[in-house]
């Protein structure tokens, strides 16, 4: 039903249409009346009517002014003036102010009851267009995340050349032309308006949701405020999850900063590994390596490759079913150049982000590790057994980039696949 709401001086007059127009017939409610404007203007303000029907002279505040005011504060309730003054004058200053009809006394029911099927209609088609424009939105706004969130994971899995991760970025209005990079991971239990609003406010901060609670915020740096922007942007987290109260569940890590793009899946596989402890620490918010290291849970140190240096495919005795399931996947898999996370989940059937810290917490390694080191493991043997080019091999071992490939492979290695094969 609309509300509508009747300002009238003349009290037989304001009676007469109160009482005389069946409202709920015509789809409205009744909502109040006063007899000047002064009087009506607090009433509107709390009735939030969407039709007003006001007389043009009234003592205090006259229809004119009232409907100036109404207009301005309330720019979706329609005005109905009527007037016991046929004048082009008043006509033109009715419109001027905003009122959608102009009518004179004496109001017939007959008359009142076209305009205000004729309102009716008009509120109806503005409501029908702006629930569209609000479908829309949203519907653009999530495709536009779920891009976002695809184009991420390929970067964060090291499927990306660097120039096909400028180019697709560009695609999607991202701007990457940055010394330094960061990923906040944050698991928000519900209502994360807030905190999306935040971050949407600064240009460095490109907040998306990551799965179902989880949300991605990729942080974007100079040489030297990269520390800064990542304090600052756990604080605001930490500020906002506090302010629900002691049972709100909600969990925040960051990675280490990188000055390459390349090296967004080193930064990202730092993350996800801090940000799996969430399952073994429920009471810890911010999961720093302090706050896991003192609840007796190392993360692996640089320079502890050799503790993990057994193939996992040889000894999963010791493993749960979904992983060795995930681990013979991965096995037979690898040298795919698409294979991604998310794949071996679902032939795990688990949630990608379930899956990511089981296996972390089973096997030491992050998916990202695990996958790397048996390309590597692979790409050594056939530097040392065969004459193949290093981009077949590359090729071979599931990378579509030369040049990423002896990244990643001096990075894991020590030596460039070159140094590697005349040793």
């Amino acid at each position: 039903m609309l509300k509508v709401f009747l300002v009238e001086d003349e009290s037989i007059m304001r009676e007469g249409l109160r009482d005389g127009i069946p409202w709920e017939q015509y789809g409205y409610t009744f909502v109040g009346e006063a007899s000047d404007g002064e009087m009506a203007l607090p009433l509107i303000r709390k009735t939030r009517p969407d039709v007003l029907i006001t007389d043009i002279k009234m003592p205090f505040m006259d229809g004119l002014q009232l409907s100036q005011i109404v207009s301005s504060e309330l720019p979706n309730t329609k005005i109905i003036i009527i007037s016991g003054y046929d004048d082009f004058e008043y006509a033109r200053s009715a419109i001027e102010v905003g009122a959608m009809q102009y009518l004179l006394k004496p109001v017939t029911r007959s008359a009142m009851q076209k305009i205000l099927m004729q309102i009716s209609e008009k509120i109806e088609s503005e409501r029908e267009q702006s629930e569209y424009l609000d479908k829309f939105r949203e519907e653009y706004h999530e495709y536009e995340q779920l891009a976002i969130r695809h184009f991420f994971e390929k970067a964060f899995d090291g499927t990306l050349s660097v120039k096909e991760m400028y180019d697709e970025a560009a695609k999607l209005s991202i701007d990457l032309n940055y010394p330094r990079f960061n990923i906040v991971l944050v698991y928000i239990d519900e209502n994360p308006d807030e905190l999306l609003r935040y971050f949407m406010r600064f240009k460095e901060y490109l907040v998306f949701r990551w799965n179902i609670r989880t949300y991605c915020i990729m942080i974007f740096c100079d040489e030297n405020n990269s520390s800064i922007l990542t304090d600052r942007c756990i604080q605001n987290i930490v500020r906002i999850c506090e302010s629900y109260g002691e049972e709100f569940s909600w969990y925040v890590t960051s990675g280490e900063p990188v000055d390459r793009l390349s090296l967004l899946s080193e930064c990202y596989t730092n993350v996800n590994k801090k940000f799996s402890y969430r399952f073994l620490l429920p009471k810890g918010h911010v999961l720093t390596d302090e706050v896991i290291e003192k609840a007796g849970n190392i993360l692996p140190k640089d320079g502890d490759e050799n503790d993990r240096e057994s193939d996992l495919s040889g000894d999963t005795g010791r493993y749960s079913e979904t992983i060795k399931r995930a681990i013979s996947y991965i096995d037979n898999h690898f040298k795919n150049e698409n294979l991604s996370l998310n794949e071996v989940a679902e032939f795990s059937e688990v949630s990608p982000n379930y899956f990511s810290g089981i296996f972390s917490n089973e096997t030491d390694m992050t998916f990202t590790e695990y996958v790397t080191k048996k390309r590597m493991d692979l790409a050594k043997d056939l530097l040392r057994n065969t004459n193949r080019h290093t981009g077949d091999i590359a090729a071979e071992v599931g990378y579509k980039d030369q040049h990423y490939f002896s990244v990643v492979f001096k990075k894991t290695q020590g030596m460039t696949p070159r140094d590697y094969r005349n040793r």
